[in-house]
């Protein structure tokens, strides 16, 4: 359902942009042998383009703030990107950059696999940033870490809402910055050097200041109350793809906030988002619209 941009929730958005190229196999490469795939496509991916287009399913505006080569992989994700309503005003195109690629293999349960290539050459940060209506929360990743702390620097001089997506590898200085750190389970660990989930929680608890939970995928989202875990269990689904879910989630989670939502209704949503999301192929562009979540939601299924 299409989202009236004059009335839709504006949320600026830094995370990786790729040209995705998705193969569907009859299970996950595990040796250097050949494969045969039983389909494959070309799409726009990474976590900011599919956060993006989960924002603006769901009711908001996504501006992302990225930075694209100039090539034709560039030029094929900013015109996937303003086909989909997501303001590329802050895209920055340069030709010294090589746009950035992902390998995507997707088996038939929906598990997958990512081998990902990204230009860390050095940009020059915009001086500001400046926007017709001004965003009501900052989602960032750490694929572009100069970028991501420039943008948690302008929600925190703003007072609203800045989440950062903490994958490996974290971030010290961003997550010093974020108001909310989700990360995910690969992400605590890295950063806690730790499996236990408690343990990583509890270690992040007392080193940040933000709201803190991690992510885990069909077990829900997991956050402490009063030093004990607390699960905030995702809606139970026959999975079909689960490419892009996580990025579907932080978008889902990012918007809720800046709506006003409290953390642990803002979360629920977020499980209910991505689960759907995880019913139908399409990787992140199987995103659900706001109907389709506050539809699942009122039936008591999450």
């Amino acid at each position: 359902m299409p989202v009236d941009s004059t009335s839709a929730t504006p949320i600026l958005v830094c995370g990786l942009l790729a040209a995705d190229v998705v193969f569907n196999v009859s299970a996950i490469p595990n040796s250097a042998i050949k494969y045969r795939a039983d389909k494959v496509s070309l799409n726009c991916g990474g976590g900011g383009c599919y956060a993006a287009i989960a924002i603006n399913r769901l009711g908001g505006q996504a501006s992302m703030f990225a930075r694209l080569g100039n090539d034709d992989f560039g030029k094929f994700i900013l015109s996937t990107l303003n086909a989909n309503n997501i303001d590329c005003s802050h895209v920055s195109v340069q030709s010294e950059l090589q746009s950035p690629l992902s390998s995507i293999t997707i088996d038939p349960q929906g598990e997958r696999q990512i081998v990902n290539y990204r230009d860390d050459t050095m940009t020059t940060l915009p001086e500001k940033l400046s926007f017709g209506t001004s965003p009501q929360a900052v989602l960032v990743d750490t694929r572009w870490l100069d970028g991501s702390i420039y943008a948690l620097e302008y929600a925190k001089a703003n007072r609203i809402p800045g989440v950062i997506d903490a994958e490996e590898p974290v971030s010290i200085e961003a997550m010093n910055l974020a108001s909310h750190i989700a990360f995910s389970r690969q992400g605590l660990s890295d950063f806690a050097s730790t499996d236990s989930i408690v343990d990583g929680l509890r270690k992040a608890a007392a080193q940040f200041s933000a709201w803190i939970c991690v992510t885990d995928g069909e077990h829900g989202a997991h956050i402490l109350r009063n030093s004990h875990m607390q699960t905030i269990p995702a809606p139970q689904i026959n999975a079909v793809d689960t490419l892009g879910a996580g990025d579907v989630w932080h978008g889902a989670f990012c918007l809720e906030l800046a709506r006003g939502a409290d953390e642990t209704s803002a979360v629920r949503f977020a499980n209910v988002a991505a689960a759907l999301k995880c019913t139908r192929s399409g990787g992140g562009f199987a995103a659900p619209d706001l109907n389709e979540v506050t539809d699942f939601a009122s039936d008591g299924c999450s």
